[in-house]
């Protein structure tokens, strides 16, 4: 569990890394956004060592197609797919500033103190913490059951 937690709050710090790079390199005027091609863009963002972020898949339902988001989707330069990095480039042009680049940064520190005091938490710690956050929710069950069977008009008319 230990493990998999690292691996998601890791995941998260890379995403974080490479849109506070995307952002300071438009605002300095390293990377020109508009008025381009996406595959140069995208060749761009490979080059410059931005880590490509594949899309999860979405569930399919019989029938059903989006040839548009499949056409952009399966562009592909040097190996990367045009939707590995909609992470950067779906951001809304207001996140552009330095302000959010602020922002990203004081997430990332967070987002590092946690990945630090992960790994320093042994897995009996973990499982202790699940185990108190399990009980604290079954008293809170516990107590609307009561709550439910004691003042309802079922046992007690009124």
């Amino acid at each position: 569990m230990q493990k998999v937690l690292l691996e998601n709050l890791e995941f998260e710090l890379l995403k974080l890394e490479n849109k506070v790079r995307f952002i300071l390199g438009v605002v300095r005027g390293e990377i020109i956004v508009n008025n381009r091609k996406r595959a140069d863009l995208f060749l761009e963002l490979h080059q410059k060592g931005f880590t490509p972020i594949p899309k999860k898949s979405k569930a399919v339902v019989a029938g059903a197609t989006d040839d548009k988001d499949e056409a952009e989707d399966s562009l592909e330069v040097s190996g990367v797919r045009a939707g590995d990095y909609d992470y950067l480039l779906s951001m809304a042009i207001g996140t552009l500033t330095l302000e959010k680049v602020q922002q990203l940064c004081a997430d990332h520190d967070k987002l590092n103190g946690e990945v630090d005091n992960l790994r320093k938490t042994t897995p009996i710690v973990l499982w202790v913490k699940d185990l108190e956050a399990l009980e604290m929710q079954l008293d809170v069950c516990a107590k609307s059951t009561l709550h439910i069977y004691l003042f309802s008009s079922t046992f007690f008319p009124i």
